[in-house]
């Protein structure tokens, strides 16, 4: 007789009414997950392996090109290589005496034209600064102004007669002794470059007024100071204007680098438009961004940058741009003259003023607009600063004045020390030059040179004669003037 079955094993049938033998029910796993599943897949030793070995791979890759560019850039920052603030070749230093007829006003400009801000304008604390009283000039040399580590020029008080018009008495503020003479720091003929005739006009991140920094972020890389060296938002925006808008528009060229990346292109790399240079940049932006704060990087930036020409000089920096456009310290700029240099950045020959004026008005528009949308302005400041004409500085100082002959004389005595380039970023050359008998030598050899077109007209095309003139110090043999 059979053992009943258990219910387990049991299968009731409703129509039958018996019990029988139920089927045996194998085990089934249960069924995965769609991730689970990938999960499987992808952790294999066949997979695992190879893709630990590309990090692997990937990671030492880093290491040495991290170990390569940093040791690039640490060299650059302590050599000095980046900007050394005191380098160039200078005029010789202007002398004070008592009983010389000089006004305030001259003196002033003067000052102005070597470096000097007034005492309560916003600047750089290093800077030499003037301070105006009703009879008398004060004048405190920058910290630059050091000849073999030792201050080269007093701290003066400088007093006029009731005539404004001669120097009565000079005091040094340091010994309150009153001097017969002084002398005042000289202006700058050159910055030591070697071949390259260029003019800069070094300023610091104090001297920068906010709305110049708001224009040049605004228009440059709106996300500088937030980034870590690479602007990713800016790269995918001007990857989307490329494709979206008017191939012919210059919104159409914006590009996506971020300051710290045009900085370490314009030190350290070729402007070639290569994947190599672009991945090149792009490290040593992050690497730079861990050298330096965001204040020095940007004035870095500041002091580098191309703004055009001014007759044989290529004017570098927005320091010397200020200069050279309005005829005026960078730290006193207006909005719509800070607008128009941030704007003329990407493109200086373009946005020409004096040859492309109309151009260079609607850039300088576009960037207020741009600082409007940035919240960077208010709509009724831009429409203030639009209105307002685009007043450039007349040029009084034109390019042989500035005595690019003797500054290409000097390079040349220097020649032995300019072979070594990091010296040469080091000096601060006094010269013999002086500046009031080189403007007068100039102008003499114009005025000159126009009466003899009248006399040559008939033999000789008008303006193609040609002259040059050098004056020396007979005692000394000293050249003070050179034209050509």
């Amino acid at each position: 007789m059979s053992s009943p079955q258990t219910p387990q094993r049991r299968v009731k049938l409703a129509r039958a009414g018996r019990a029988e033998a139920a089927p045996v029910v194998r085990y089934q796993r249960p069924r995965l997950g769609f991730w689970a599943r990938w999960r499987r897949r992808i952790f294999r030793p066949l997979v695992v392996l190879p893709i630990l070995a590309l990090i692997a791979a990937g990671i030492a890759l880093t290491a040495y090109y991290w170990s390569i560019y940093s040791a690039r850039i640490d060299e650059a920052l302590l050599n000095g290589e980046v900007f050394t603030r005191t380098s160039g070749i200078y005029a010789a230093p202007r002398e004070l005496k008592t009983g010389q007829k000089f006004t305030p006003d001259e003196l002033v400009a003067h000052l102005k034209r070597a470096g000097y801000v007034e005492a309560s304008q916003q600047a750089d604390s290093a800077r030499g600064r003037y301070q105006l009283n009703p009879a008398s000039i004060e004048i405190k040399p920058g910290e630059d102004a050091k000849i073999d580590g030792a201050l080269g020029f007093p701290r003066l008080r400088v007093q006029f007669d009731n005539t404004r018009a001669t120097i009565t008495a000079l005091q040094d503020l340091t010994s309150n002794a009153a001097l017969n003479k002084a002398q005042l720091e000289p202006e700058l003929l050159s910055a030591v470059a070697g071949q390259e005739r260029a003019k800069r006009k070094v300023i610091s991140f104090q001297d920068l007024p906010q709305h110049l920094i708001r224009a040049i972020t605004v228009t440059e890389d709106r996300a500088f100071f937030e980034h870590r060296g690479i602007n990713i938002r800016g790269i995918a925006r001007a990857f989307l204007r490329r494709y979206d808008i008017d191939p012919n528009s210059p919104l159409a060229r914006q590009g996506g680098s971020s300051i710290t990346q045009q900085l370490v292109k314009n030190l350290w790399l070729s402007p070639e438009q290569t994947l190599t240079r672009k991945a090149s940049e792009a490290f040593m932006s992050v690497i730079l961004e861990t050298r330096l704060s965001k204040e020095e990087i940007f004035t870095l930036y500041c002091n580098q940058i191309y703004l055009g020409q001014d007759g044989g000089f290529s004017i570098n920096g927005v320091g010397q741009g200020a200069q050279a456009y309005f005829g005026k310290d960078v730290s006193t700029l207006t909005l719509p003259e800070a607008a128009f240099l941030a704007g003329i950045i990407r493109s200086p020959n373009r946005y020409n003023p004096t040859r492309n004026p109309d151009k260079a008005k609607a850039r300088r528009n576009q960037v207020l607009d741009s600082m409007v949308e940035a919240g960077a302005i208010t709509r009724e400041l831009a429409e203030q600063a639009k209105a307002t004409p685009l007043q450039l500085a007349v040029n009084t100082r034109p390019d042989q004045s500035e005595a690019p002959y003797f500054a290409d004389y000097a390079e040349a005595q220097l020649e032995p020390l300019l072979a070594n380039g990091n010296s040469a970023r080091h000096l601060r050359v006094y010269t013999t030059i002086d500046m009031d008998l080189q403007r007068a030598a100039y102008n003499s050899l114009n005025k000159t040179l126009a009466r003899l077109d009248n006399v040559f007209k008939k033999r000789v095309p008008a303006g193609t004669l040609q002259a040059a003139l050098v004056a020396m110090d007979a005692k000394t043999g000293e050249i003070v003037a050179m034209v050509g």
